[in-house]
């Protein structure tokens, strides 16, 4: 009886857990539709802009235009549905918006694996749907609503018992479509692997392995068609790696002004990269990563102390209480839509209960290494590279999993020996103490003005991007970066639109700086 009073209990959470994140998700959109800026604030720019551009490319019969030198090089064609049905990133909207809805539930299920009760599930789904920066990013042309699901649904796949090699192939298939929008994720099949291993089940490690490679050779071939080599991830290890390791970096990506890698309102980081390597002499992408990689590991050879402090300050935005993306500022995002301000979740929120349940999950929670998995590949990930919270977000679930269950096991056993168990949740808070020395930098306002301005840009609307341009160029310490790209990029639209005296303004400014128009 109580097993069914049980059962009866997490079917309604589950439901329930799905109405919360479906509610989330309609009002979310209603606000992105109603809101009078929210076209401003989520129009895709950059990286963005170049998934969209691949996937109408593809669409019209063309080849890939290059090598892939960004991240997520299996996203274009796993948009090409939504532009396929003629309504574009609408349509993909939508999609992943209903993919944070199954994420919502598979997460509830994830979470009653791991140990938790339905009602603590229940709280951790909430949590989790709740979090302004989740939805949001549903409404953008980046993979991450996807790799979450994808991520999620491996997750739980194999903290369910039974299915033999059917299932260990599925669970192969979804890593290697994690792995092609985020390569890092390859390393979460090794904890399957060796347990497959360890117990001589040869079925399922072939079926995983088989199925893990088929999105990466279809990368590969893809790939190879552009030009890249026969090759699955993209070309940019070792920009990814100066950004992250140098004497300018802040930690959380560009600019590195001293070695030219300035991203502007036409070109994303990779862009650039690629044109200051091509000066250097290496002009193909293999030999651009060659040569940024090689910068990379000589300054963390010559300046141990400062690599240590920058690993210790890309802790910090990892489990920092604010979140942190270069294209979006996470600390306004509740600006960027009337209704998101509507909702309660701050960073702080998760990332404690993750920390405060790490450590009892770790004693005595069901499934540890393989709900953990993904959250090392991606804490790995922003240690060796940069921290942004849009490769924080596909590993939360299994934050939260791990944190309520966590929270359970504490709980259910501080009665006994509480000195030791209230020790223990205290232990993972250990992690935090980078963010205390390091707090997660809020993005200052001439620089997100400069990201409006880059927006309106590529929306064509030109009299608001000469606007906030000037804003930006005004509001910016004299010769600073945002300074100077503020007034060239006004001068260059000023000029366009035949506003000589005004494009004249801000050359002399430029020219009284001694720097080039």
């Amino acid at each position: 009886m109580g097993s069914g009073h049980s059962r009866d209990a997490a079917g309604y959470c589950g439901r329930l857990s799905v109405a919360i994140a479906l509610l989330a998700r309609m009002a979310h959109f209603t606000g992105y539709l109603a809101g009078s800026r929210t076209a401003l604030y989520y129009w895709p720019v950059l990286a963005c802009r170049k998934f969209e551009a691949a996937a109408e490319a593809i669409l019209q019969g063309s080849a890939p235009s290059g090598p892939f030198v960004y991240a997520s090089p299996l996203y274009r064609y796993l948009i090409l549905p939504a532009y396929a049905a003629g309504a574009g990133r609408t349509v993909l909207f939508v999609i992943q918006s209903l993919m944070g809805v199954l994420t919502a539930w598979l997460l509830f299920r994830l979470c009653l694996r791991a140990g938790a009760g339905p009602r603590s599930s229940l709280a951790a789904s909430a949590l989790w749907s709740l979090y302004p920066p989740v939805v949001f990013y549903e409404l953008t042309v980046l993979p991450v609503a996807v790799l979450t699901l994808l991520l999620t649904s491996f997750t739980l796949m194999l903290a369910r018992s039974g299915g033999g090699g059917w299932r260990a192939g599925a669970a192969g298939l979804l890593a290697g479509l994690s792995a092609g929008l985020r390569p890092p994720f390859t390393a979460v099949m090794t904890v399957p692997f060796f347990r497959w291993a360890r117990g001589r089940e040869w079925l399922g490690m072939a079926a995983a392995a088989g199925s893990f490679m088929l999105p990466l050779l279809f990368i590969s071939y893809e790939h190879s068609v552009a030009g890249g080599g026969f090759y699955p991830f993209p070309r940019s290890t070792g920009i990814n790696l100066v950004l992250g390791h140098s004497s300018e970096s802040t930690g959380y990506g560009p600019p590195i002004p001293s070695m030219g890698l300035v991203e502007t309102g036409r070109g994303d980081i990779h862009d650039v990269a690629a044109s200051v390597a091509a000066d250097s002499g290496h002009g193909d992408p293999a030999s651009a990563d060659a040569f940024w990689t090689r910068k990379a590991l000589s300054w963390v050879l010559h300046h141990p102390a400062e690599e240590l402090r920058l690993l210790s300050v890309k802790m910090g935005g990892f489990f920092g209480w604010r979140g942190f993306d270069s294209y979006y500022d996470m600390g306004r995002v509740r600006r960027f839509n009337p209704v998101l301000s509507f909702f309660p979740v701050n960073r702080w929120a998760p990332v404690l209960l993750f920390l405060v349940g790490l450590l009892p999950f770790c004693i005595r929670g069901r499934h540890r290494a393989l709900i953990l998995a993904p959250v090392a590949a991606a804490l790995a990930s922003t240690l060796l590279f940069v921290h942004s919270e849009r490769y924080f977000l596909p590993v939360l679930p299994m934050m939260m999993a791990s944190g309520v269950s966590g929270l359970t096991v504490l709980v259910g056993n501080f009665h006994g020996r509480r000195v030791a168990w209230a020790a223990a949740g205290a232990a993972g808070l250990i992690l935090a103490v980078p963010a205390l020395l390091h707090p997660v930098p809020g993005v200052p306002e001439p620089l997100f003005v400069g990201s409006l301005a880059v927006r309106a840009y590529h929306m064509e609307d030109w009299d608001l991007a000469l606007e906030l341009f000037e804003r930006s160029a005004l509001l910016s310490p004299y010769g600073s970066v945002p300074w100077v790209q503020g007034h060239r990029e006004a001068a260059r639209i000023a000029g366009a639109l035949g506003l000589a005296d005004r494009a004249e303004q801000h050359l002399l400014m430029l020219r009284g700086a001694g720097l080039p128009p």
